[in-house]
């Protein structure tokens, strides 16, 4: 009998003892099953907390075709910090005037939404092919609450900072695009181009709550929200290689992110690489490389910035590819990384009077030039013409370091008449809330439709006088 109570009571505690057990696990370990659950449903919370951003920052490498980028890899030796960003797409380029964009349409697609003719910025044709102003995505978000501003290393008037914030007929009307500027609500813009804000035009500025900005050291002295021109330079600012006084491209757009943040709503900043470009089209691979690494390093600022706060979409991407830049299997990086002037440097040397062979052959850049290459200098020097002085020179250093750009002999030397863009695509680069949707080919003019979906926006590009579909049908 004792036995027998004693088994029963064995069995009760050992029947307690699992049930206590049992409820301690269900409270303190999950089962394989909910684990899988509970994970998903953190991964999804987390999703969506930065599914959507709230600032855009948005990098245009003017002239920047992928073999620009590759040249600059090639020469850097490593990785760029643009191969790093997860997302990578494809921009169509095409103008209404022709398969080769210039960077007025193009940058007026990527800013608008609109595509339309070669030399025109923030406008298209409209009925009777009249041109109309067109609003863009920056100016529809300053409505909605933004702040924006631009950042570029030519005048700020120049062709891409002006498609976001101007509406002219003439890309070249630029004194116009300045005055539009006063008015545009726009919170900074640093860059070059002084000589075409008059001393009226200034004071107009300050009256409307600018503070001027002339120097580097007086940018770095900003750390307050207000709105700035600053203005570092008459014209474009120099290139890297003879860039001394003036702030580089990631200076800028450090003190530009760290003004905006301090005003504590969403912005869009547009951060243009400009100068890409003009080393292209003078055929100045040193320049161009130069250039291209300055604009690299501050979108990998940008990019790490961003990476800490999970809210700022960064995109990266270009107007369209320059010079027809191909590097051959003569390529010599040592010997472009011997030159250490810009072509446009170099041919206002000349223009001052040196001789060109002999300043070449005391810079160490040639020994003798070749029968071909003095006749390239001699009719460029009977165009008296700067420009084309300063191709002639990038043209015969850059093809002695194997890397190649359109050839200088198309057709009659008459002006040196040939095409400087290419309409091939340009790549497109994503890293932040709503990366995803860059993924893929799509037309530039689709650029600002995406860019408002990562901040949670339907932005519906419109005309003053009818509605897109009269102009333009477009698919991705």
């Amino acid at each position: 009998m004792k036995i027998q109570k004693l088994n029963f009571f064995a069995v009760f505690f050992t029947i307690c003892s699992l049930f206590i057990v049992g409820c301690q696990s269900s409270e303190g370990i999950e089962n394989p099953k909910t684990r899988s659950k509970t994970k998903n449903l953190k991964n999804s919370q987390a999703q969506t907390k930065v599914s959507q951003a709230r600032n855009i920052l948005l990098f245009i490498g003017d002239g920047m075709g992928d073999a620009h980028i590759t040249l600059a890899r090639l020469m850097e030796k490593k990785k760029l910090f643009l191969d790093s960003f997860p997302v990578l797409g494809k921009l169509e380029t095409f103008s209404l005037s022709n398969v080769v964009t210039d960077s007025a349409a193009s940058a007026t697609a990527m800013a608008t939404g609109w595509k339309t003719l070669n030399g025109v910025l923030g406008m298209a044709p409209g009925k009777g092919k009249k041109l109309v102003p067109v609003q863009s995505l920056m100016e529809w978000l300053r409505g909605k609450g933004y702040s924006v501003g631009v950042v570029t290393t030519t005048r700020i008037t120049h062709a891409t900072p002006a498609a976001f914030l101007s509406h002219v007929e003439r890309r070249y009307w630029e004194k116009k695009v300045a005055r539009q500027y006063l008015k545009s609500g726009a919170q900074l813009f640093f860059g070059g181009g002084k000589k075409y804000f008059n001393k009226s035009l200034l004071r107009d500025f300050q009256k409307n709550g600018y503070r001027l900005v002339f120097s580097e050291k007086d940018l770095m002295k900003l750390h307050t929200f207000e709105k700035v021109l600053a203005l570092f330079s008459r014209s474009h600012i120099p290139f890297e290689l003879e860039r001394s006084k003036e702030p580089s491209l990631l200076e800028m757009t450090k003190k530009a992110v760290e003004l905006l943040e301090k005003g504590k709503r969403p912005f869009f900043l547009m951060v243009e690489g400009g100068r890409i470009d003009h080393g292209a089209h003078i055929h100045d691979a040193a320049s161009v490389w130069r250039q291209l690494v300055g604009f690299d390093r501050a979108v990998g600022w940008a990019k790490d910035w961003a990476a800490k706060r999970e809210d700022t979409l960064v995109v990266v991407t270009a107007d369209h590819a320059t010079g027809g830049l191909a590097v051959s299997k003569n390529f010599r990086p040592q010997y472009l990384k011997s030159i250490r002037h810009s072509a446009e440097e170099l041919a206002k040397r000349v223009q001052r009077g040196e001789e060109a062979e002999a300043l070449l052959r005391k810079l160490g850049y040639i020994q003798k030039l070749t029968k071909r290459e003095k006749q390239w200098l001699k009719l460029a020097s009977l165009q008296k013409n700067g420009y084309l002085l300063a191709k002639t020179i990038g043209h015969i250093l850059s093809r002695r370091a194997g890397v190649y750009f359109y050839p200088l002999e198309y057709g009659s030397f008459k002006g040196f008449q040939r095409p400087e863009h290419s309409g091939v695509d340009v790549s497109l680069y994503a890293f932040g809330p709503g990366e995803h949707l860059f993924g893929k080919t799509m037309l530039n003019s689709k650029l600002p439709i995406y860019l408002a979906k990562a901040l949670g926006e339907e932005f519906h590009p419109q005309m003053k006088t009818r509605k897109r579909k009269q102009h333009e049908k477009t698919g991705d």
